[in-house]
């Protein structure tokens, strides 16, 4: 539930009923899907900004599905890439580990943050893990893990903390 709350969070209206709320809002939901497929009105029931174009974005015309989104980095591989790489290579193309290796010295990799598919309407975004920002876990997560608190449950009485 709590990976939902950006998408769910705005749909409960009763801290009281909240399943009254979710079940509502998935209903809406539901009903307005079936109106865009049914009657071809994606672009004018969508909720959602339209997507233009990205500064940095990089597209190939061997893959047209596909664009790379930034952060963009060009630097050496790590020493563990790079075996791995070169023992690909080595093998793909019939020659030595040390051939490979020697034209491998030098290179340089280019790293994308995300790719986007753009063959469909929904345009899914994958997210590389190293590149970017990190996502932190909820805030309540910490704060149990960090500390327990006593007498939160007694009205005006300040929590003991402890260890």
């Amino acid at each position: 539930m709590e990976r939902f709350c950006g998408a769910l969070q705005p749909a409960i209206r009763s801290q009281r009923f909240p399943y009254a709320s979710l079940d509502r809002h998935v209903t809406e939901i539901a009903q307005l899907t079936q109106i865009k497929i049914i009657y071809n009105v994606h672009e004018e029931l969508s909720l959602k900004l339209p997507r233009g174009a990205v500064a940095g974005l990089f597209s190939d015309l061997s893959y047209p599905s596909c664009v790379l989104l930034p952060p963009h980095v060009k630097a050496a591989p790590a020493a563990n890439i790079l075996a791995g790489i070169t023992t690909a290579l080595a093998t793909r193309f019939g020659v030595t580990v040390t051939i490979a290796r020697a034209f491998m010295r030098n290179a340089k990799i280019e790293q994308w943050g995300k790719v986007r598919r753009v063959d469909s309407t929904e345009g899914d975004t994958m997210r590389a893990i190293d590149m970017g920002h990190q996502e932190k876990p909820p805030s309540p997560i910490i704060a149990n893990n960090a500390q327990m608190f006593t007498n939160i449950h007694i009205w005006r009485s300040q929590p003991i903390v402890t260890d």
